[in-house]
């Protein structure tokens, strides 16, 4: 039993000796990779390399000046992803300019924003006494557009802003009215045009209230609540949930306006006196038309048959042609009452029966 503990304790000293030495060990390796980066941190003599910047074919800049915030836009957010393409601000100056340009790629004298970017260098190589013609982005900058890529972009929205944006802004703001547009989708474009004019918070609710529908209004008057809110945010909450019941309440101005309500037709179903519903009419027989005479001598003709015809068949068939009867010698056994023809005073029977044959 004493032989036990004894080796026990042994191999738990060995498995403790192997823990002390994986730990220092692993310490000594951190300490050496921790040496190696602060020694590539410290050295002045490595290169950084920078990643090869992307060039965007549907981004254009020509100087139009509705084109200016746009652009200016796109450029900031650019350059809050492309954070290891450029070493230096000047490097993202000439990445900027590679931008002047028109819809369809062309550069020349009549682009604004062209023109405005080759008058840079001359002056930079002005200031710093060169020739003026010979300037170029090599030089060092030294202008104020040109010395950092804020001021570049200040240069920017300064040569080509509207400078009366404020003005037009404003106008645009109170010329909004509400259409046929969800007033989500509303909001969204009132807001982007109240961001760039400097209002009281009282009159941007204000305004809001005289662009959305007038129906949405009168509800929350009636509701109550409208007209103690000067939190555009909250306004615009409230109009949304409004907005969901203006349909309903147009229908019942329009019935208030006419003087019906439930009520009344209630009232009016049950005040109307029991009536004996009259029993309808049987539809009367439209009267058959007298019609025109038949003109029996275009119907003998159309038949395309004539009385000599009619002769020449009865003599065929030995008939007599007046009382359809047969010809027995030269008389008739026929009384003269059946004729189908009565024979003239001057019209012997026996003449005719032999004219027959």
């Amino acid at each position: 039993m004493q032989q036990e503990i004894t080796h026990l304790r042994s191999d738990m000293a060995h498995a403790c000796g192997v823990i002390n030495a994986l730990g220092s060990s692993t310490a000594s390796c951190m300490e050496r990779l921790e040496s190696i980066a602060s020694k590539e941190k410290e050295d002045p003599t490595k290169v950084k390399i920078f990643r090869k910047p992307p060039y965007y074919s549907h981004i254009f800049f020509s100087g139009d000046v509705k084109e200016t915030n746009l652009f200016c836009f796109f450029i900031r957010n650019a350059f809050e992803r492309l954070t290891e393409h450029f070493p230096n601000e000047k490097h993202c100056i000439l990445w900027i300019a590679g931008y002047f340009r028109s819809a369809d790629g062309r550069m020349g004298d009549w682009c604004p924003s062209y023109n405005w970017w080759r008058g840079l260098p001359r002056k930079n190589a002005h200031i710093q006494g060169f020739d003026a013609a010979t300037g170029s982005s090599l030089s060092i900058f030294v202008i104020e557009e040109l010395m950092t890529l804020a001021a570049f972009l200040s240069s920017i929205k300064y040569s080509f802003s509207n400078h009366k944006e404020f003005e037009d802004a404003r106008k645009a703001l109170k010329l909004l009215k509400k259409k046929g547009e969800p007033i989500e989708q509303f909001n969204i474009t009132f807001n982007s045009l109240l961001y760039s004019v400097d209002l009281s918070d009282a009159l941007k609710c204000e305004i809001y209230a005289e662009a959305i529908n007038p129906e949405i209004v009168n509800l929350g008057l009636q509701r109550g609540g409208w007209t103690g809110v000067t939190d555009l945010n909250a306004r615009q909450a409230m109009a949304f949930i409004l907005a969901k019941n203006a349909t309903e309440v147009v229908a019942l101005e329009r019935n208030r306006a006419k003087g019906i309500t439930a009520a009344s037709v209630k009232q009016r179903l049950n005040s109307a006196p029991n009536r004996v519903a009259p029993v309808p009419k049987p539809p009367q027989q439209s009267k058959l038309s007298d019609g025109t005479p038949m003109d029996l001598d275009v119907i003998q003709a159309n038949s395309e048959f004539t009385y000599a015809l009619f002769k020449a068949k009865c003599i065929e068939a030995g008939m007599c042609a007046r009382h359809q009867g047969r010809i027995y010698g030269t008389g008739m056994p026929v009384p003269l009452h059946v004729f189908l023809l009565q024979p003239g005073p001057n019209d012997p029977m026996c003449q005719f029966h032999m004219n027959l044959k």
